[in-house]
């Protein structure tokens, strides 16, 4: 009987710990706009969830870098649209210790999430720099929260 017990506490700790690696390293590469006055449309398939679009910025956290405003469209998922201007200094930062290359989310505190149902959706991705002085950004969707650094700072 104990051995049973251990047999599915075993099988359970494997397939969570599946899940979990399988949703930390997906992620959906949308494209990369180049900040000095650029427009970026990209349509990209996005999994089951409430991916979270994020700001990627190779050597933000060891170089001081300009403001740059982005004026962002999301269409598609569920038909609903989201439509905001986005400034690179009202994002949260964040970056693995010991790492220049940072990553920006959830502009003035709000994150920018689709509801995708399951089967996946469609997402029409629109941005267009107003200003700019940093050479490129690559926006990237992520799910759970998860950012795959080894993935998205390549």
């Amino acid at each position: 009987m104990k051995c049973l017990a251990l047999l599915v506490t075993t099988f359970i700790f494997v397939a969570s710990c599946s899940i979990l690696a399988s949703d930390f390293d997906r992620a959906t590469f949308v494209g990369t706009l180049n900040l000095t006055h650029s427009t970026l449309r990209e349509e990209v398939e996005l999994f089951e969830g409430k991916p979270e679009l994020i700001f990627v910025v190779p050597g933000k956290m060891c170089a001081s870098h300009a403001d740059a405003a982005i004026d962002l469209t999301i269409e598609g998922a569920g038909g609903r649209t989201i439509h905001r201007m986005v400034s690179l200094e009202r994002l949260k930062w964040s970056h693995a210790q010991g790492s220049c290359n940072g990553y920006g989310y959830e502009p003035d505190g709000v994150p920018l999430a689709v509801e995708v149902k399951p089967g996946g959706d469609r997402v029409r991705v629109t941005a267009i720099t107003q200003r700019g002085t940093i050479a490129d950004v690559r926006l990237w969707f992520i799910y759970g929260g998860r950012v795959p650094g080894a993935r998205i700072y390549q």
